[in-house]
């Protein structure tokens, strides 16, 4: 168990569709952060759930095997584990929480979300009011809060949310082209997403290159099963991949990315698939998993590598669709770019590709490019 009681510990809890991450950070007395602990429930509801727990503390590591409910066992489970009195605990009780925030995927359009916001009776009415705009994440947003309020009752709780990032893209990049009642009375607009990596990487980018985050031009790459490409002007997000939900944009490990709606149509008048099934599949069971049966990205180049051209093929569209996206960002920008950030789980990965097969020759044609024009 930590030995630092007195100091402010601060846990972060990110409840996804069939998951829990979390993490538990400690602060000294100057306002300096350490994380002390971290883990993930995930598999929620399917028999078979797993938990992952570190104590960073002692390097200590647990991993449990479990059915586990819903999300409301899941943080019971988590719980647990914090406050074990064995190696593997982190505090005495739930009263050591100095607060509690929570990533939040959708603000809609509501100014409130575009900085961190206490949880209170408003809050949870405005998080139920965009709950239709991501059907999928929301509902289990809403269920970690509520279970969290229940076992933490002294702490306050605040949301932080996914979109508030991109609330400065200007209307030529939010707006679609379609009749005006669309956005106006339905908020049909590109709402972009991963803001919360976007910004943190832009922020480390900053203090690497040692200058003002306003100051600064970059391309940030979030590379997960998830992935987005933003532009950053100034500091400030001026466009990104993602869209009114995060199916659109660059191709993901099991969503589509850009596709034609038309093709839906089609589609449904072909074989008679609903348009709720056709969008459920483009976001569980296309992308990459689509193409050649996996969105791990470690097999699909192994298979890539050993022949098999559904996996190439897999690998190629993702490669590509990153690269026109970072591209057509350079141009955004005026070819003014201070540098491209990666970030995610995929980059490990990924990291040789992403600098000689990717990325590397389409940098230095555009750089050529925007010396040629000046000259």
């Amino acid at each position: 168990m930590s030995n630092h009681q007195g100091n402010k510990k601060i846990f972060i809890v990110n409840a996804g569709s069939s998951s829990v991450k979390y993490r538990l950070f400690e602060f000294n007395e100057k306002g300096e952060p350490k994380e002390i602990a971290d883990g993930n429930v995930e598999k929620i509801g399917e028999g078979n759930s797993k938990l992952s727990h570190h104590n960073m503390t002692n390097d200590k590591k647990v991993e449990e095997e479990s059915d586990i409910k819903d999300h409301h066992a899941a943080i019971d489970k988590i719980v647990e584990i914090l406050t074990s009195k064995k190696e593997h605990g982190v505090i005495s009780d739930v009263d050591d929480i100095y607060a509690v925030g929570h990533r939040l995927v959708h603000g809609g359009d509501h100014k409130e979300f575009i900085h961190p916001t206490k949880i209170d009776d408003k809050t949870m009415k405005m998080i139920k009011e965009v709950e239709p705009l991501a059907p999928l994440h929301i509902p289990a947003n809403i269920e970690g809060i509520k279970k969290t309020l229940d076992v933490f009752k002294k702490p306050p709780q605040y949301v932080v949310c996914d979109t508030a990032f991109h609330h400065t893209l200007p209307p030529v990049a939010f707006r679609y082209a379609v009749p005006n009642e669309w956005y106006e009375e339905h908020k049909i607009r590109r709402y972009g997403f991963h803001g919360i990596s976007h910004l943190y990487v832009a922020k480390k980018a900053a203090k690497f290159l040692k200058k003002d985050l306003s100051d600064l031009n970059l391309i940030t790459v979030h590379l997960g099963n998830g992935c987005s490409v933003t532009c950053i002007k100034k500091g400030e997000s001026v466009d990104t991949s993602m869209g009114f939900t995060p199916l659109e944009g660059v191709v993901m490990g099991t969503r589509s990315g850009d596709m034609s709606a038309g093709a839906l149509e089609y589609y449904g008048k072909k074989t008679g698939e609903e348009l709720p099934n056709m969008i459920k599949t483009m976001n569980s069971k296309s992308g990459m998993k689509g193409i050649c049966g996996s969105n791990d990205m470690r097999e699909i180049i192994k298979k890539k590598d050993s022949g098999d051209e559904k996996a190439k093929l897999a690998f190629d569209l993702f490669c590509y669709s990153v690269r026109k996206y970072i591209g057509s960002y350079f141009f955004v920008l005026d070819c003014k770019v201070d540098a491209i950030v990666f970030t995610a789980g995929l980059v490990l990965v990924l990291i040789i590709y992403l600098f000689f097969y990717c990325f590397i020759v389409n940098f230095l044609i555009l750089k050529w490019i925007s010396i040629s024009t000046k000259a």
